[in-house]
């Protein structure tokens, strides 16, 4: 049976996966170190702009313009292959 090696080794804090697989001693010294950090929050505060809160969510106008956008990408095509078809 090999030497448990030295309890100081200096190790990266492993995922809790990785503890259940890892051989008993990595583990037993895994175990004691502290949980990594949290990472950051993935939504982001709403931004000052001019005086006023800019809100994440989108206003009606904005909604508004993206669907007008798309309608207009999505038949230009369509009125293009319509009319060249037809002669």
């Amino acid at each position: 049976m090999p030497e448990s090696q030295d309890d100081s080794v200096a190790l990266e804090p492993l995922s809790p996966e990785l503890v259940l697989v890892s051989p008993p001693e990595v583990a037993r010294i895994a175990r004691r170190l502290p949980p990594p950090p949290f990472p950051p929050p993935v939504a982001q505060p709403p931004v000052r702009e001019a005086g006023r809160w800019r809100s994440a969510v989108p206003e009606r106008a904005e909604v508004a313009v993206l669907w007008l956008g798309a309608a207009f990408l999505t038949l230009i095509p369509f009125v293009l292959v319509t009319l060249a078809g037809g002669r």
